[in-house]
């Protein structure tokens, strides 16, 4: 992949991380895990704009690198009590796994993100603040279905 083709996903999947994070600032300012929230938040983006020289290393420190992003945002889950906070903040991982990986490899990532969200949004969601099940049911498809558009995406564009 190309230096510019690689700035231009890692300013997108900024774009999307911060995205999201706007989309519930209001809620972040206003509740009682603030600073936690902003903490890992903080973590999430510090690795994040280190992602681009994380990259050049092995395949294998790219997988940690990832496992690392997906414990700070199953760590977000647990801090808040907007069950899909997380949620957004993944696509960005999605566009990094799909651009760092062979398209198989990205995939792969892409169901264990699913498998994790859903995973935490059923813990946190439903046993701890009593989300309804058909609320998971209903946001585990729509995610599914965003993560592998942006997965399937990805695999067109590479």
């Amino acid at each position: 992949m190309t230096r510019r083709r690689e700035r231009i996903v890692y300013l997108v999947a900024w774009l999307i991380a911060l995205g999201g994070t706007l989309r519930y600032l209001e809620y972040i300012l206003d509740h009682a895990s603030r600073w936690a929230t902003f903490g890992v938040l903080a973590a999430f983006y510090v690795l994040l704009a280190l992602a681009p020289w994380l990259s050049r290393r092995s395949s294998g420190f790219v997988h940690f690198y990832l496992a690392v992003q997906t414990c700070l945002l199953v760590a977000l889950t647990t801090v808040t009590t907007i069950e899909d906070f997380a949620a957004i903040p993944f696509m960005s991982l999605i566009l990094i796994a799909m651009t760092l990986f062979p398209p198989k490899i990205g995939l792969r990532w892409i169901a264990a993100f699913v498998l994790i969200l859903v995973a935490s949004m059923i813990v946190y969601g439903l046993m701890v603040h009593g989300i309804s099940p058909e609320w998971i049911f209903l946001n585990t498809l729509l995610y599914l279905t965003i993560y592998l558009a942006i997965g399937g995406f990805m695999a067109m564009l590479l």
